[in-house]
């Protein structure tokens, strides 16, 4: 009781020296004796000269934040590197190359192709430079990943964006944090032309002359064109039947 006493008897001395403000000083002092009737004060109640927590970056910009062994094929004479630790940058579109006390950097426009190692896993991924493609009349920019190879084939595209904090301060709801989210298109490729896969429809005819044999597969598989796995799945089997 006497704790609550004191209380009060500061915030009646506060409201004596500060009539200034939109919200009435008693309003405030009668919010505070609530919350402490309540058995607790409440999170946004006598916090206001208290720094908030500021923002973060949640994410990186790398394809792949591991160094991973890989063999470079570059446009310049078709030259190779290889053996040598690397890791993309899809926000700057380059390539870091880590050398024993320092990193060099080296712009996407002059690598033709990468092979990557995973350093975890040792499972081989190749890419290839997207500007080599077009998708609707326009290039895109970095890497595409191979995930089927052969007559045609089926690749993904991997870029970033920012999504900027909505914390609300009044509402105490939303992040403080940016984040950054990396979103994934798949395409088939034929002639250097991509088509963007986003459901059976956008696939059009690109199994048009091995239509039915594809959609006994596509049924007896139980097959998703919503589905990574499926699609490659899919991919192999159409460029299998093309090798025989």
């Amino acid at each position: 009781m006497k704790y609550i006493f004191n209380i009060y008897l500061s915030l009646l001395i506060t409201i004596s020296y500060a009539q200034n403000g939109a919200i009435p000083p008693v309003i405030r002092a009668q919010n505070t004796l609530d919350d402490i009737s309540r058995s607790g004060v409440g999170a946004n109640t006598l916090l206001y000269g208290l720094p908030m927590r500021p923002g973060t970056l949640i994410g990186d910009f790398y394809l792949d934040n591991k160094w991973n062994r890989s063999t470079l094929l570059l446009y310049a004479g078709d030259k190779l590197l290889e053996g040598y630790l690397t890791r993309f940058d899809l926000k700057e579109q380059h390539l870091e190359i880590k050398l024993d006390k320092s990193i060099k950097i080296l712009d996407i426009r002059k690598i033709r192709s990468i092979v990557w190692r995973d350093s975890l896993t040792n499972k081989i991924s190749y890419y290839v430079n997207a500007g080599d493609f077009v998708s609707h009349e326009t290039k895109l920019l970095g890497l595409l990943e191979v995930l089927v190879d052969g007559k045609l084939p089926l690749m993904k595209h991997t870029s970033v964006a920012i999504k900027r904090a909505d914390y609300n301060v009044a509402l105490d709801v939303g992040s403080k944090d940016d984040r950054v989210l990396k979103k994934e298109i798949l395409y088939f490729s034929r002639e250097s032309s991509l088509y963007e896969i986003k459901n059976k429809k956008s696939l059009g005819s690109a199994f048009l002359d091995r239509q039915e044999q594809v959609d006994v597969f596509i049924r007896n598989n139980k097959l998703s064109f919503s589905n990574e796995r499926d699609l490659i799945t899919l991919f192999e089997y159409y460029n299998s039947l093309e090798e025989k």
